[in-house]
């Protein structure tokens, strides 16, 4: 694909991971609805989308971007958005936007991009769009693995 298509809608969370998608999340479909994928991943449950055909009880990969999350004050996630509940534990300043590092209430670090200001140790409500939440079937398919030649570009 064009690297538009690649950034935006990899074909596996392999490809995910090599485009930039920082978080890869272990979670398991709860229920699949209106094109639409809700996973219960964390200890909580997020909705996101897939291209795949997924079930209830399929083990999956959920794959945000660090620039996908925004961020919110503690325990106000707006309807309709994926939101994980965070301490944050770094911040580093980049210019015109901050490099955070926070962990997930089950242990995770969790990584992202914002121009909001936040401090070590504040709780945060991670947020995101529903269309920025991959999912991505946890088994790579033996036709999913990147060409020979892309994996010794990458090495």
């Amino acid at each position: 694909g064009t690297p538009q298509e690649l950034h935006e809608h990899p074909v596996n969370w392999h490809v995910a991971d090599f485009m930039g998608y920082r978080n890869l999340l272990e979670g398991v479909v709860e229920r699949v609805h209106d094109g639409a994928v809700t996973v219960s991943v964390l200890g909580t449950t997020i909705t996101g989308s897939t291209k795949e055909l997924l079930r209830a009880g399929d083990a999956v990969k959920v794959g945000l971007r660090p620039e996908d999350f925004d961020i919110a004050p503690a325990g106000t996630a707006p309807a309709g958005l994926a939101s994980i509940d965070a301490t944050v534990e770094v911040v580093e300043y980049q210019g015109r936007e901050f490099a955070v590092e926070a962990r997930s209430d089950a242990g995770k670090p969790l990584h992202v991009r914002t121009s909001r200001h936040v401090e070590p140790g504040q709780r945060v409500t991670l947020t995101a769009a529903q269309e920025r939440v991959l999912v991505f079937p946890a088994e790579l398919s033996p036709t999913a693995s990147p060409a020979p030649e892309l994996e010794a570009a990458v090495l």
